[in-house]
């Protein structure tokens, strides 16, 4: 039976810190709790809030896969959190018995909630622990921690229908028609040197990693670097020889985009494209965890990818406007804005940033115009960055005067202050 990574939990620093708090025990119990439970089952946490996101946080970060959310009102809620999926409970399409529900609200809240699962059928579930919001501290860290998202080439051919990327050339190459559109190995080592060493590091920007003719290597040089990493990839540009090269690294998370029936992904489906998906799609980490952890796409998958995906990864439908950078003229993403003091509810710190390829950095990954820039780490250090005149400006906005513009207040992960 598998331990989620108890024993590297035991090591971790921040589990050290839980440990000095007098958390050890009850959190040691609650991860055997899922781990005797769970066998073959779906792990779905029922709630949205700041529990649900903590018992999350703590799932991601011990390697218990997470289907996605319940809620018993989904009209009232949001329709993703963190890319995982929310449904309405009474709208659940997994037989009970092959369910397992981490129960997530604060327990004044978890009555009603036991009641439903009872009558629905849903007798493997499992309550939420006394001391969960102990653990606010450490969901807050998460938050709180680098992100950078590395974006090693500009120009990409997949070219998704819900993916800005006209807006993106129209910025990067707006003063400049032959600035630089891919990061060199030797610049990308000097850039990650700079950055702090928790820092996570993300595949994923505004482009399909493998575009660059040297990200696995870079990965590979990343993970030897001590840093954690994830990757989101369509598997375009990928060959054969990239994957023998990235599939031992331990990445957090990695999500596959998959063609869709109606074209909106320029994700070819050759003979090529088949066979490289079967290999990954079967392939399992070290710890015997399926290599792809969550997979999506921005419609109905592609029907010839069914046969080798159905009963082993299931794929999501999800859309995002991009903070207002998406033309949807179809109407199928929501839109956001928000008025008053706000921040950010993905990161604390607004230290989720993405690297471009010649060391511009800009605030975050909706930031497809550009309109953001923090700074450049190929001539600047990072501290320099999280305290620029760009982001002194950015701070304010979001706090002080809502007349200055900034992307945040059209964004899903915008968080009213004084809600």
């Amino acid at each position: 039976m598998r331990q989620f990574g108890l024993f590297s939990l035991l090591k971790s620093i921040k589990f050290k810190k839980l440990q000095r708090g007098g958390l050890m025990e009850w959190l040691k119990d609650y991860l055997q709790k899922i781990s005797d439970k769970r066998e073959n089952k779906r792990l779905i946490i029922y709630g949205a809030g700041r529990v649900a996101n903590i018992i999350l946080s703590l799932s991601m970060d011990h390697g218990i896969p997470i289907e996605g959310f319940c809620v018993t009102n989904l009209e009232e809620n949001v329709k993703s959190i963190k890319g995982f999926p929310v449904w309405q409970f009474d709208q659940l399409s997994y037989d009970p018995k092959e369910a397992l529900i981490l129960i997530g609200v604060k327990e004044r809240g978890t009555h009603k909630i036991k009641v439903a699962l009872e009558q629905a059928g849903y007798h493997n579930y499992i309550e939420v622990p006394e001391k969960i919001l102990d653990c606010g501290d450490f969901g807050r860290e998460k938050k709180q921690r680098p992100v950078m998202e590395i974006t090693p080439q500009i120009g990409c051919s997949v070219n998704c229908r819900y993916c800005p990327q006209k807006t993106l050339l129209d910025s990067y190459f707006k003063k400049d028609k032959k600035r630089k559109s891919e990061l060199s190995f030797e610049e990308y080592k000097k850039i990650l040197g700079k950055l702090p060493k928790n820092t996570l590091i993300e595949w994923a920007g505004f482009v399909e990693p493998f575009f660059n003719p040297f990200a696995s290597d870079m990965m590979v040089y990343t993970y030897e670097a001590g840093f954690e990493q994830t990757l989101f990839t369509t598997l375009v540009n990928m060959k054969e020889s990239d994957f023998e090269k990235i599939k031992e690294i331990p990445f957090k998370i990695v999500c596959l985009h998959t063609p869709d029936a109606h074209g909106y992904a320029n994700i070819p489906v050759t003979d090529n494209y088949i066979k490289l998906l079967g290999n990954v799609v079967n392939t399992k980490n070290k710890q015997g965890n399926p290599f792809i952890t969550t997979a999506n796409c921005q419609s109905t998958p592609h029907p010839d990818i069914l046969p080798i995906t159905s009963g082993k990864i299931k794929i999501y439908c999800e859309l995002s406007d991009r903070a207002g950078s998406v033309d949807d003229t179809e109407g199928k993403v929501e839109h956001f804005h928000k008025t008053g003091r706000i921040w950010c509810d993905r990161s604390d710190g607004l230290n989720h940033n993405v690297l471009l390829p010649d060391g511009t950095v800009v605030l975050c990954c909706n930031d497809f115009g550009l309109k953001h820039v923090i700074g450049n780490l190929l001539s600047d250090d990072y501290d320099s960055l999280m305290k620029s005149k760009m982001m002194r400006q950015i701070k304010r906005a979001l706090t002080v005067d809502e007349r200055i513009p900034v992307i945040c207040r059209n964004c899903i992960f915008a968080k009213s202050i004084d809600e």
